[in-house]
């Protein structure tokens, strides 16, 4: 067979196989950019808080961890309660009573606290103004086992 003819039957698989190559990492990559309008918020019905899932499986494409917006307005006391993750808080605005095996700690903007997984915990507002923090679950999927009572906005 001439070189030409082998070269000409080469090039289709060659372009092809680089059009996949190049166009999975591409939808990889395209998932890590997370923007506002494809999240979604939950809304506890009973205290009115808000929890915006900014990375989980499906935002971002990872089962390892879930990042989440959290309003809680002022006065509302989230009973003793345990999760399947470490749980991260990082407190953006107002304050926090955090209590962790039996140790209280408040927590202020620019504070944040690690709490085990299976680890009891209970949150209370105690500011004026609500509470406005990022939430963080390692390994994620812990949003789905906190909103299954919630509605979506």
């Amino acid at each position: 067979m001439p070189a030409t003819r082998r070269f000409r039957r080469t090039i289709p698989l060659l372009t092809a196989s680089t059009f996949v190559l190049l166009s999975h990492p591409a939808r990889a990559e395209e998932q890590r950019f997370v923007h506002p309008q494809d999240t979604t918020t939950y809304i506890e019905p009973a205290s009115k808080s808000e929890l915006r899932v900014v990375i989980d499986q499906h935002l971002g494409g990872t089962k390892d961890v879930t990042v989440a917006d959290l309003v809680i307005p002022p006065g509302v006391d989230v009973p003793d309660h345990l999760h399947q993750s470490t749980e991260i808080f990082y407190i953006l605005s107002g304050e926090l009573e955090q209590t962790s095996e039996g140790k209280v700690q408040k927590l202020t903007a620019g504070m944040a606290c690690l709490v085990p997984a299976n680890t009891t915990t209970h949150h209370k507002v105690t500011s004026k103004e609500p509470v406005h923090a990022l939430v963080i679950w390692a390994p994620g999927g812990e949003e789905q086992r906190v909103v299954g009572g919630w509605q979506k906005k």
